[in-house]
């Protein structure tokens, strides 16, 4: 008789067995509770503005297919979150325009800058150069 067998006469590895599935079925319940909790707390904000950039493209041309089903889904999960937040009684998390996002917008940063140049870049076109090269001849 192998390990795998049901009718295996050794108590130990029924008792093991079946600790194994309580300890399955009990993170299965963790886990949903923990999904449910996501969504309740999930900011909405970058859900609608992925929304509006669809919505946009119908002005621009005809949408595809998958564009329309990705609208769809995504309509629909919004809806669902917007739904579950207000059984449960919480507030739609929305980010405000002066919230501090964590993480580097490499577009940002272009437009914040604008078209000012960094001073060394100014320094080096002067015609002055401070290398230390050797002039060998």
């Amino acid at each position: 008789m192998g390990r795998g067998d049901s009718l295996s006469a050794n108590p130990n590895e029924a008792y093991r067995k079946k600790a194994q599935e309580r300890e399955a079925k009990r993170n299965k319940e963790v886990r949903e509770k923990m999904r449910e909790v996501a969504v309740l707390h999930k900011d909405t904000t970058k859900m609608e503005r992925k929304i509006e950039q669809y919505r946009k493209i119908t002005r621009v041309r005809k949408m595809t297919v998958a564009e329309k089903e990705k609208l769809q889904a995504m309509e629909t999960e919004l809806k669902d979150v917007l739904s579950r937040q207000k059984a449960a009684g919480i507030a739609p998390r929305k980010r405000e325009p002066t919230d501090k996002v964590i993480g580097y917008d490499p577009m940002a940063a272009t437009e914040a800058r604008g078209s000012r140049t960094r001073p060394e870049d100014e320094s080096s076109e002067s015609g002055d150069s401070d290398d230390d090269s050797v002039d060998v001849t």
